[in-house]
């Protein structure tokens, strides 16, 4: 890996992801959830993920079902089901969380971090794109019908504007 994920790195809204651990069996990182933002429904096809708040007092939703949790608390969601994590709080929520197998988080930190390292603008797609030409496990898939039907229509324009652009460039670059 070419760029150091090992402190914290900004993610939309005021959230940020800070790995702490990683191997092959297990990616750890203190996740920021800015007062009043969420993570909306998803589930992850390639690993389970294990909470521990730190701090704060953050919302789960799976299914019907709401959970709130507070310091020291723990919650597990296992691959496949369709999760949300909600602060609907005025403060920060900090969690650990952890990512059982790894899969390819460690890599996607790298991409991601990397181009916001360079500055590069629009740096989520060209995340997508290498992701995609990489041939990285998915992070999340979203479960809400909007952002899919977006996702559908913004993929093969992202890749096609990625190649016309020269993005492969990054292939090499972050890894």
């Amino acid at each position: 890996m070419k760029v150091n994920i090992e402190r914290e790195i900004p993610w939309f809204g005021g959230n940020s992801f800070h790995p702490v651990y990683f191997d092959e069996s297990v990616f750890r990182i203190e996740a920021k959830l800015a007062a009043g933002k969420s993570a909306p429904p998803h589930y992850h096809k390639h690993f389970d993920e294990h909470w521990t708040i730190k701090q704060g007092r953050p919302t789960f939703v799976v299914g019907k079902e709401r959970t709130t949790l507070k310091e020291g608390d723990t919650f597990f969601c296992p691959r496949l089901v369709e999760h949300e994590l909600r602060n609907d709080t005025t403060e920060d929520v900090i969690l650990i969380t952890e990512m059982r197998p790894a899969a390819d988080m460690a890599k996607m930190m790298s991409v991601i971090a990397g181009l916001q390292d360079d500055k590069e603008k629009a740096w989520m797609f060209k995340y997508f794109y290498v992701e995609k030409r990489a041939g990285l496990k998915e992070f999340s898939n979203p479960t809400g019908m909007g952002i899919r039907i977006m996702t559908s229509i913004l993929m093969p324009i992202t890749m096609l504007i990625g190649r016309l652009s020269g993005w492969d460039k990054f292939l090499d670059k972050y890894f």
